[in-house]
């Protein structure tokens, strides 16, 4: 606790030392921030709506949410959102899963930035540590639990989550940034943004650059020569437009990140665990007429490994999707989506990889989808969405080249404070490149004749807000029925035969006692069951064993004047601990807590400079429990920042 006394005590000098005449500026746009509605969002038809009218299980995190989280990384967001699993393994590696567990190869859950699929086509999953994204640049992030809807290609099968970046036409004064963080175990952050609109607001640009390091135990296991320790460096940029007086929209957005793990220095020359990610993407909308609109996005993606045990690949991934969207009246209020998407994905590996160096996947889809509202308390949705793969036409013992993915939700305004909501839905996830090709030792472990396994999930949910809207709360049960997941059986090809049944319950809800306090919690109920007879699905315990059954989360917030005061602690059930690459057994995690404390005085000078100091200390109480089992690197506990907008 030395450290975090010593830290402490240079934010309590700063502040100090700070002018007296140093007032913060329009001090009361925090509180308005702080209860701010959220006006729309895209991710569940693909154009905007209000949150209100979405039948999907959604949560947004906003950018007030973000600025006040004291999260150090991207993943770090996710530990308060009902119904998603988080595992912080060490220092460098957190994972992320919805109604399922979380680590690397959480292939059932699909992420975006700014609509463009960025997950890891070497396994499905989304490597979270090299994610080409900062935080400040981030407008809101969108959570969908449960199947995404028609719009999104299989691997939304869990969820969705969505990552907006801020317009750089957005209305702010001052668009510039510049901050710095640092903390115990040799954490250090700094970043910078500019942006520059013009002032018909027609054009504008975004730059943000970053470089966050952190150091753990310089060995592992009492073994010397594994150096635990995480290097992230992030650029990029976005240029947004308005055409035809504000009828047409694009933006174009440059990413690129390097992230430098492990090193070991077992064995000359040292073998180093790195990945990095290079995203371009654009996109154009335009509303033609009252009638009629059309979107258009295209992207390439491209993640590089050097890792331990994968030797070094590129991962390739371009994709086009063009979606039509018709307004109009008949027998009600219709908003009907037609669209086409293309993918294709491609591994460009040394030989000595442990995949075909050379393989490649090629998705073809189409999708409809119709909202139709009847009267002022009713909104239905119906669609479909039909996917034809590569893998399927390849596969010999393949019947159907199409897979078939309906849809249908509803919306009942019980009031204009309360709603309920239901879907159901059919998705499906599409093997890996692991899955298929995964070599040991010159023999395949994987299966190139894998079928796709599919899920049926059933939602209902209630939405209501009380007490003069200063009550909310969100409710939902689901249901989800798996069938022929991937089992794998050592010494046995994958196949799949596995059947898991999953269901639970998620509730949020937040209480605004006053315009500067409010009090919120969450919890989420999980369970999965298996056949243990059938050895397939057997197979899939670690599915079922590598779950939190319950978790349970509450908070607080309070704003007033300069200072912004923020406490967070969550509950997490215990749970198998997922095998490592250090070590093959599987350990029992008990039960733990994880609190966030974060305390920020805002300040101002010369009119031209708005400034945060923060101070953030988390898991105090030790509950890295993982991490300790483990002996994996530990994350920061405690870190002061400094953010300076201009």
């Amino acid at each position: 606790m030395k450290k975090q006394f010593v830290l402490f005590l240079i934010f309590m000098s700063a502040l100090v030392l700070i002018p007296k005449n140093a007032i913060a500026q329009d001090v009361e746009s925090f509180e308005e921030l702080l209860f701010a509605e959220i006006p729309s969002v895209v991710s569940a038809i693909g154009r905007q709506q209000q949150q209100s009218e979405v039948s999907l299980p959604m949560y947004v995190i906003t950018k007030e949410d973000i600025r006040r989280s004291g999260a150090k990384t991207l993943s770090q967001l996710f530990w308060r959102v009902p119904g998603v699993q988080m595992r912080s393994d060490s220092g460098t590696f957190n994972q992320v899963g919805i109604r399922d567990q979380a680590n690397l190869t959480t292939m059932n859950l699909l992420t975006l930035i700014d609509g463009v699929v960025v997950f890891n086509a070497l396994h499905n999953g989304t490597n979270w540590n090299s994610m080409a994204i900062t935080l400040p640049e981030i407008e809101r992030i969108e959570i969908i639990r449960g199947p995404g809807g028609v719009l999104y290609s299989s691997n939304a099968a869990y969820g969705v989550i969505n990552i907006i970046t801020k317009s750089a036409l957005e209305k702010r004064e001052k668009k510039n940034y510049a901050s710095v963080k640092g903390g115990d175990h040799q954490y250090y952050e700094g970043g910078l943004g500019l942006g520059y609109a013009s002032e018909e607001k027609d054009l504008g640009i975004r730059a943000a650059f970053q470089h966050h390091w952190r150091k753990g135990w310089d060995n592992m296991h009492g073994v010397e020569g594994i150096e635990q320790e995480a290097k992230l460096s992030v650029g990029g940029g976005r240029l947004d437009g308005n055409f035809k007086e504000g009828k047409g929209h694009y933006f174009i957005t440059a990413r690129k990140s390097d992230f430098g793990g492990r090193t070991l220095k077992l064995f000359p020359p040292p073998m180093k665990d790195n990945e990095g990610m290079v995203l371009l993407s654009g996109h154009v909308s335009y509303q033609v007429n009252d009638f009629y609109d059309i979107s258009m996005d295209a992207s390439m993606n491209k993640q590089s490994h050097t890792q331990i045990l994968c030797n070094d690949m590129d991962l390739y991934r371009l994709a086009d999707k063009f979606q039509n969207n018709f307004t109009y009246s008949l027998w009600g209020e219709h908003i009907t989506a037609l669209g086409v998407e293309f993918d294709f994905r491609k591994i460009n590996g040394s030989e000595d990889a442990l995949v075909n160096p050379d393989d490649s996947h090629k998705t073809t889809s189409f999708f409809f989808q119709d909202e139709y509202r009847p009267t002022d308390k009713w909104i239905f949705t119906a669609g479909s969405r039909a996917e034809r793969h590569s893998i399927l036409i390849n596969n010999p013992t393949n019947i159907d080249d199409w897979l078939w993915s309906p849809r249908f939700s509803g919306i009942y305004k019980i009031n204009d404070n309360q709603r309920l909501t239901t879907s159901v839905s059919r998705a499906y996830l599409m093997p890996s490149f692991i899955d298929e090709n995964f070599l040991v030792n010159g023999v395949r472990v994987g299966n190139i004749d894998l079928e796709p396994f599919k899920v049926w999930n059933y939602d209902f949910g209630y939405h209501g807000s009380f007490l003069d809207n200063t009550l909310f709360l969100n409710t939902n049960v689901f249901y989800m029925d798996h069938a022929d997941m991937l089992a794998i059986l050592a010494g046995l090809p994958n196949e799949n035969s596995g059947e898991v049944k999953t269901y639970g319950f998620e509730m949020g809800t937040k209480y605004n006692i006053t315009a500067h306090w409010s009090v919120f919690g969450d919890y989420s109920f999980l369970n999965k069951d298996y056949d243990p007879q059938d050895i397939f699905s057997a197979a899939t315990q670690g599915s079922v064993d590598g779950i939190s059954t319950h978790m349970i989360g509450a908070g607080t917030r309070y704003t007033r004047n300069r200072w912004d005061y923020d406490f967070y602690i969550k509950y997490y059930s215990g749970y198998m601990g997922a095998n490592s690459i250090y070590e093959t057994p599987s350990i029992k995690i008990d039960g733990f807590v994880k609190p966030i404390v974060r305390i920020a005085y805002h300040f101002a000078w010369a009119e031209k400079y708005d400034a945060v100091l923060e101070f953030v200390v988390n898991d105090f109480l030790d509950g890295r429990v993982y991490e300790s089992a483990h002996r994996f690197q530990r994350e920061p506990q405690v870190h002061l920042g400094l953010t300076v907008e201009f």
